[in-house]
């Protein structure tokens, strides 16, 4: 099942299938920026203008929970492996990322470092680091809550390979480049289409997703 949000405001779910339209889950005020969807696939997290995170129960078709705390658009959510936490970002003069605790709807930490609107944010596959992007990329260590590292490079979407050592960003202009975490340089650039507009991790971690026009499709598993 596919999840997308809208400027209607209504997050909507589709047969993967045969393509047409499963569910439309009402409840956010402003329109929707990004869906995620939870590891065991039951539970979607959304994020609004209206600057909240909602839990929505898929199988049911009911909201679970609306998480209320950011202060500016909600730009990006994404749970943890395990599917017990989920991170957030709020958007234009905010530039802080919110980890909740999916079970309870409470927060559970804040980090701030960046300056400008985080655009993404991803939990690495060992879920010890948390990877976002703004006019820079940071690394967060889950377990004391404190930066790790800041590499040098914006975009506009973040994701991790699947052996973590390896980060994806797509920028406005199309491009997509390839990060060596432990080294916090850029060691690839893909090109093949001009703008970007969304993008999508498999969840292998395998294969990546990115539309600007075209959609296209990059195998990005880790090199042997």
């Amino acid at each position: 099942m596919l999840a997308s949000g809208g400027y209607d405001k209504t997050v909507k779910l589709w047969d993967a299938v045969t393509g047409k339209e499963k569910a439309v889950l009402n409840g956010h005020a402003g329109e929707v920026n990004a869906v995620t969807w939870c590891p065991h696939g039951k539970t979607l997290a959304s994020g609004s203008a209206d600057k909240t995170v909602k839990l929505w129960d898929t199988v049911a078709g009911k909201e679970q929970a609306t998480l209320k705390e950011h202060e500016r658009p909600v730009t990006s959510v994404h749970f943890n492996p395990d599917g017990k936490t989920l991170a957030s970002s709020g958007g234009p003069g905010e530039g802080k990322i919110k980890l909740w605790d999916v079970a309870t709807g409470e927060e559970k930490a804040v980090f701030k470092g960046h300056s400008r609107t985080v655009s993404s944010v991803a939990f690495s596959p060992d879920d010890k680091t948390l990877a976002s992007v703004s006019d820079e990329i940071k690394l967060w260590d889950l377990a004391t809550g404190k930066e790790k590292a800041t590499i040098a490079g914006g975009g506009l979407f973040v994701a991790w390979s699947a052996d973590g050592k390896t980060l994806f960003t797509c920028d406005a202009d199309g491009a997509i480049k390839l990060w060596d975490v432990a080294k916090g340089k850029e060691k690839a650039v893909l090109r093949g289409i001009d703008s970007f507009n969304s993008a999508a991790l498999s969840p292998n971690g395998k294969t990546l997703a990115v539309a600007g026009g075209p959609i296209r499709l990059w195998d990005v598993s880790p090199e042997k």
